[in-house]
């Protein structure tokens, strides 16, 4: 795993012919129609994989004995990662298939396949719910006896989460996956849920099987080869796609488009730049021939499908993946409504939101509300930062980032002459200033006025607070209340270095946890501002350096001198990563946490976080970055879970 957005990731999966990037699509290669070569899917587009049907190839007895012979790789003309399927869709569509799940796996593992499918049972969405579980039941059992199975050329097993449309079946079939080896899990069963737009109870099925699966392995969405389906899709934690739609989009006379699907005949221009495009205006591709216009359409089709998919691992990449799923949402009312049903599952996407982005968050409506990112800042607030001191503090609404240096006039002058607390009315709720400075507040873009239900949503949020904090008065500020301010606040205004230390406070308590200020002791802390900003910029407590601020998102990191600070302001397991006693050593001499060695974590630890590192007996080993988030650090065997950046021991590097 390379980087990450949402459930989304980047990352390398490895098999016996090279490595796929994903997310990756697996272009359908059919054994006896290959209008484009397998060959230049990847070379002309970009395709790192292929799938193609071993049913197909075996019941060919020509394929079968060159698929035999030559290996599946040299049959296609595919140097690259090539994955196949075994004749469930068959299966399931003529309701017998000439071969048993033994038969066929073994058939895949001769020919070479690099990802092999077992013959599970495709259950319809309309099935009954007896039927689903007793076809898992079967399922479960073809799988465990293909992992019986000689497999010498170490082929990847791909076992689907099947259930139909019942969600506690997909749940079920999730966790008894993993129990299973290794292997690849598709999502199985949903092209009717594809076909017929139903992408609300696709989204429920995805979520469902996600939340439940080992997240260390890759998931497959069987059948997803429209590229407006796409970012939700990855942005739910799917890895790997399959579609044959280019080419039977192309025999139909369709376009893909990433905001839809067109017909050649309607088309009076091309809105699209792909080769094919660019070459031939619509009336041409119309005047071809059959063959030669099914070509040119299926090429445009994976042209616009390949650009999608690095539109979606750019967009992992720079943390905006949920905003090119809403944007591709907007074109469809099925897909916003799917979209907005991600609510309820918020928490399989706030587990593996990061703490900050580089990038701002872009607010367009209630619909971005559903960023898990959004309720967690109110939510954080809420319970973690305390109130403003004293009966009251002024609400007003924000003006730009950050909130505090953009005031109206007559508000920020009489500031100059008294302490007036604020809080700000934004679409995160209720934020006090101190936090203005600190991700997402100050890094993010949002409408001046607010859609009616974003509206509301912050009317709930300041009632929230107001009932969480009934000892204060939130006084909404006019220019005709100056008069009663004047009444309220008298206590002289609060020099630079009060506000500072007072804004230290709040980040720490948003960040690590109620209480986290108590890291800052009894005895004033030394608070370093930039000279040109005068924002914070790091805290000496006790005659040594705690916490460096990060100025691009207005949160701290962690010295070992903070870490020991934090730790006993904070009972375990708050911001702990224990690792066992063989790794202790190494943590302490500054070396990275690996996931193999980290026998626990505290589950609010989000990637990105900074954390302490602790052996079992709670003993500070150093600090650093979370990389995984709990639920990874249990079921990753690889990779790093912290990124320590000094540990406890004297000789250990610092900066690295």
């Amino acid at each position: 795993m390379k980087a990450r957005d949402g459930a989304g990731r980047l990352g390398v999966l490895e098999t016996a012919h090279g490595k796929l990037r994903t997310p990756a699509l697996l272009p359908v290669v059919h054994p006896n129609l290959r209008r484009i070569t397998p060959s230049a899917l990847k070379e002309e587009f970009g395709f790192e994989g292929v799938i193609t049907n071993a049913y197909i190839l075996r019941r060919s007895v020509d394929l079968r004995e060159r698929a035999l012979q030559e290996g599946v790789h040299r049959l296609l003309g595919f140097d690259g990662p090539v994955m196949t399927d075994s004749g469930t869709f068959q299966q399931h569509m003529y309701g017998e298939v000439e071969v048993s799940n033994a038969e066929i796996v073994t058939f895949q593992f001769d020919i070479g396949s690099d990802i092999a499918t077992p013959l599970d049972l495709f259950t319809e969405p309309e099935e009954p719910e007896g039927k689903a579980r007793a076809d898992w039941a079967e399922t479960l059992r073809r799988y465990k006896e293909a992992f019986a199975i000689e497999n010498p050329r170490g082929a990847v097993l791909a076992c689907a989460v099947q259930g139909g449309s019942h969600l506690a079946v997909r749940r079920a079939a999730a966790e008894a996956l993993r129990g299973l080896p290794p292997c690849i899990h598709p999502i199985g069963g949903v092209v009717p849920l594809m076909e017929g737009e139903r992408y609300a109870l696709l989204a429920d099925t995805v979520a469902t099987a996600k939340a439940a699966l080992d997240t260390s392995r890759p998931v497959h969405l069987f059948g997803a080869g429209h590229p407006a389906v796409l970012p939700m899709a990855a942005l739910l934690g799917c890895d790997l796609f399959d579609s044959a739609s280019y080419a039977k989009y192309a025999h139909d006379g369709r376009l893909l488009y990433p905001d839809g699907t067109r017909s050649l005949a309607d088309l009076a221009e091309h809105p699209c730049a792909c080769p094919v495009c660019s070459r031939h205006p619509p009336e041409e591709l119309r005047a071809m021939g059959p063959e030669e216009r099914t070509v040119e359409l299926a090429r445009h089709n994976l042209w616009v499908l390949a650009g999608e998919v690095r539109r979606v691992r750019q967009a992992i990449h720079e943390g905006s993946l949920f905003e090119l799923a809403e944007e591709r949402a907007r074109t469809n009312p099925k897909l916003l409504e799917a979209l907005r049903r991600l609510a309820l599952h918020a928490d399989l996407l706030e587990e593996s939101e990061p703490p900050s982005r580089t990038r701002a968050v872009r607010y367009f409506d209630a619909t971005s509300a559903v960023r898990p990112l959004v309720e967690r800042a109110r939510e954080r607030v809420l319970d973690r930062v305390a109130a403003p001191a004293g009966p009251a503090a002024v609400l007003l609404a924000p003006r730009g980032t950050p909130y505090s240096k953009r005031l109206p006039d007559r508000l920020a002058k009489a500031r100059r002459a008294a302490r007036i607390p604020l809080v700000f009315e934004t679409v995160w709720g209720p934020v006090p200033e101190e936090l203005d400075e600190a991700y997402p507040f100050a890094q993010a873009v949002v409408p001046t006025a607010l859609d009616a239900e974003s509206a509301s949503r912050v009317s709930r949020a300041v009632e929230a607070w107001r009932r969480r904090n009934a000892g204060v008065e939130l006084v909404r500020y006019t220019d005709a209340q100056l008069p009663r301010l004047g009444e309220l606040f008298t206590s002289p205004p609060p020099s630079p270095d009060q506000v500072a230390r007072e804004r230290a406070a709040a980040v720490l308590d948003f960040q690590f946890g109620k209480g986290a200020r108590a890291a800052l002791g009894a005895s004033p802390a030394e608070v370093t501002r930039s000279r040109r900003t005068g924002r914070l910029r790091a805290v000496t407590v006790e005659g040594a350096h705690a916490f460096g601020m990060r100025a691009h998102d207005g949160l701290f990191t962690l010295s070992v001198h903070g870490g020991r600070l934090l730790k006993r302001a904070l009972p375990p397991p708050a911001y702990r990563v224990t690792v066992d006693d063989d790794a202790a050593p190494f943590v302490a001499d500054g070396k990275s946490a690996f996931a193999k060695f980290t026998v626990g974590c505290d589950p609010a630890v989000r990637p990105g976080d900074e954390v302490m590192v602790v052996d079992g007996a709670d003993t500070l080993l150093g600090v650093g970055r979370a990389l995984l988030n709990a639920r990874e650090m249990r079921d990753f065997g690889t990779g790093v879970a912290v990124q320590v950046r000094e540990g406890t021991r004297p000789s250990a590097p610092r900066g690295a």
